[in-house]
C-alpha cells in the first residue's frame, strides 16, 4: 500500500468527521514524500526516522513553523493509522520543532485601497462567465469587511445573507455558528458581481475537482496582488481586518471579530503591531516638573 492509498483508506474509514480538504491535507503528505525521495513512497516506510528527515527536509526547504506542524500532526495520524493496520510495527516518534518567533505582517489601508484599484482595471469574463472585475471586487470586500475565512466565503449563499446585509454561517473550521454584517460597499459590489442570482454566490471554475479549481482563484488573487505592487495571500485580508479593526475599536474588537476564543491567538498570530498605534506610559516629565531635568 502507498502513502496515498493509506491517506485514501483513513479518510474512507473516518469520512463523517473529516471533510473533503482533509484528504487533501492527508494526499499532500503522500506528494511531499515523492518529492523527498523522488520516488513512490511505500506505507511501511512510516518510521520514526523516515518522518522526521522529511519534516527537516520542509524546515530547510523554507516552510513555515506553521506548515511544519500541520504536516507533523499528520504524519502522526497516517503513522498511527498504518500502526492500527499492522503495516508498520510501531507508530513513528516525531521530534518537537522549536517554533522560530516572527511578528505578523499585513497590509496597511492604503494597500488595501491599491488592490481595490487593481480591481478596476479588470477586464473580461472569468470561465465561469462573470465578470472578473466584480467576482474578485466583491469577493476581497467581503474578506476584509467581516474578516471571515476564504473557505466560508466560498460556500457562501444568498440564503446566508439576510435583508439587513447580516450574514449567518457555521465557520468550516471550528464548528461555530457566526453572524457578520457586511459592510455597504462590500454589499453593493455583491449586487454588481450578480451573488444573489446564483446557488452559490463565488462559484468555482475550471475541471480536475474543487482543489484545482481553488488553484485557479488563488492564481487570479495572487495576479492582482502583485498588480498592487504587493504580496502577500488572501488571508492577509483576514490579518489587516483584524489589525484595523484592533488600530479603530481595540484588541478586543477584533479579537472577536475573528471568532478567537484566545485573545493570545489574534495578538500573536494576526495583528501587525507596527500599524497599531503605540501605547504611551505615564508622563514621568509632567510629573516630576521641569526643575527635575536641572
Amino acid at each position: 500500500m502507498t502513502l496515498e492509498e493509506l491517506a485514501r483508506s483513513y479518510h474512507a474509514n473516518h469520512d463523517e468527521e473529516l471533510s473533503a480538504g482533509y484528504l487533501d491535507n492527508l494526499r499532500n503528505i503522500a506528494n511531499l514524500a515523492k518529492r523527498f525521495t523522488g520516488r513512490e513512497v511505500d506505507a511501511s516506510e512510516l518510521t520514526s526516522e523516515f518522518c522526521n528527515e522529511l519534516l527537516i527536509w520542509l524546515r530547510r526547504n523554507g516552510r513555515s513553523d506553521g506548515t511544519i506542524r500541520s504536516r507533523r500532526t499528520d504524519l502522526m495520524i497516517l503513522g498511527r493509522y498504518a500502526a492500527k493496520l499492522k503495516i508498520v510495527h510501531k507508530r513513528p516518534k516525531l521530534k518537537r520543532f522549536k517554533l522560530r518567533s516572527k511578528p505578523p505582517r499585513t497590509w496597511a489601508e492604503v494597500d488595501i485601497q491599491a488592490i481595490f484599484r487593481a480591481c478596476s482595471k479588470l477586464e473580461g469574463e472569468l470561465p465561469n462567465g462573470i465578470s472578473q472585475r466584480w467576482y474578485l471586487t466583491s469577493l476581497f470586500g467581503l474578506l476584509y469587511s467581516t474578516g471571515i475565512r476564504l473557505g466560508d466565503a466560498l460556500s457562501l449563499r444568498p440564503a446566508d445573507i439576510s435583508s439587513n446585509n447580516r450574514i449567518s454561517i457555521v465557520c468550516s473550521k471550528t464548528g461555530r455558528p457566526i453572524t457578520r454584517i457586511i459592510d455597504g460597499a462590500a454589499f453593493q459590489f455583491m449586487l454588481e458581481a450578480g451573488c444573489f442570482n446564483r446557488d452559490v454566490c463565488w462559484p468555482l471554475w475550471g475541471g480536475g475537482g474543487e482543489r484545482s479549481s481553488r488553484r485557479n482563484l488563488y492564481r487570479r488573487i495572487s495576479n492582482v496582488i502583485q498588480s498592487a505592487g504587493l504580496s502577500g495571500t488572501a488571508r492577509f485580508f483576514r490579518r489587516a481586518a483584524a489589525t484595523h479593526t484592533a488600530e479603530r475599536s481595540g484588541v478586543e474588537a477584533a479579537r472577536r471579530l475573528l471568532d478567537h476564543r484566545s485573545l493570545s491567538t489574534t495578538m500573536n498570530h494576526y495583528l501587525d503591531s507596527s500599524q497599531l498605534t503605540p501605547i504611551e506610559g505615564p508622563a514621568l516629565s509632567s510629573l516630576l516638573g521641569p526643575e527635575s531635568l536641572n
